[in-house]
């Protein structure tokens, strides 16, 4: 969720109030870890491949819910994305149509 709101270079608040939203009640040290990971750079092959393979489809659908898919950049990082978790585009086009997000896969 913290690369995806991070890909078009700029994180609102509204990509902070989804991610938040969707974590719940945090300690101080859970905040810490989250600022971090908001403010670092972004490194998704060092992201990908720490993904458990059972887990590829819902780490792109969480990561989807972060954001309003609307830029180029994004869409640039959720293709790569899909690419470093060994999804396909037509699996990833359904996961779009839940959140009503546009399918960005030919």
């Amino acid at each position: 969720m913290c690369n995806a709101a991070k890909a078009d270079g700029t994180i609102d608040d509204a990509e902070k109030e989804a991610i938040l939203g969707r974590l719940g009640d945090l300690d101080d040290e859970e905040i810490v870890y989250l600022q971090e990971h908001l403010s670092g750079p972004v490194n998704l092959a060092e992201f990908t491949s720490n993904v458990p393979d059972d887990m590829d489809e819902q780490v792109y659908a969480f990561s989807l819910m972060a954001i309003k898919l609307d830029t180029q950049k994004e869409a640039e990082y959720f293709g790569k994305l899909a690419n470093g978790l060994g999804l396909d585009g037509d699996t990833c086009n359904q996961i779009h149509a839940r959140p009503g997000q546009p399918e960005i896969f030919a």
